[in-house]
């Protein structure tokens, strides 16, 4: 009898934890409330009523700013496993309306995001053999690559770029299709 009664509230201790885990989470932008939603797929989605703005594994609240008259905050997405650092995304609310850019979907890189007056910088730092970028989002221009931070592999094959002088301005175009390659 007492294994029964044991049994049971394990049972409803485990459905009180998996209806706290499916929970939606609000996010404020701005005046806005957005909620991140679990799906019974297991993905997470970021949703303005029933619009879904984006969908992934991993998706939790960064950091919030005002540009001028737009609200903006970013948004850490991922797919969840350790083969992927995620990538940001930037929600704005301008005059009511919602949109993301998630032109950085593709980059799948740990970024460190940082806020002043004019946006959002991304920076993601180089590891071995690996280079690093710096990404800006601004109100206006939404999301474009600054620059190629190279790794110190890259240097030693290519030499040095400049003496104390890590990053350099990208050869390529700041179009939304990015590389991952430094310029030469």
């Amino acid at each position: 009898m007492r294994s029964a009664f044991a049994l049971l509230l394990l049972l409803l201790a485990a459905s009180a934890h998996a209806q706290d885990a499916a929970k939606p989470e609000d996010v404020a932008v701005g005046a806005v409330t957005l909620q991140i939603v679990e799906t019974g797929s297991g993905e997470k989605e970021l949703r303005h009523g029933a619009r879904v703005l984006l969908k992934d594994f991993s998706v939790s609240a960064g950091r919030a700013a005002k540009f001028k008259d737009v609200d903006a905050r970013v948004i850490e997405v991922g797919s969840g496993g350790n083969a992927c650092g995620g990538w940001p995304a930037v929600v704005i609310v301008k005059d009511g309306k919602v949109a993301a850019d998630t032109t950085m979907k593709n980059e799948c890189a740990a970024f460190a995001a940082s806020a002043d007056e004019q946006g959002f910088t991304f920076v993601e730092r180089p590891q071995p053999g690996t280079d690093g970028s710096v990404w800006s989002f601004t109100s206006d221009d939404g999301m474009h690559r600054l620059a190629c931070w190279c790794s110190s592999r890259s240097r030693a094959r290519r030499g040095p770029i400049l003496p104390g002088c890590s990053i350099t301005r990208s050869r390529y175009s700041t179009s939304r299709r990015s590389t991952r390659r430094c310029a030469s």
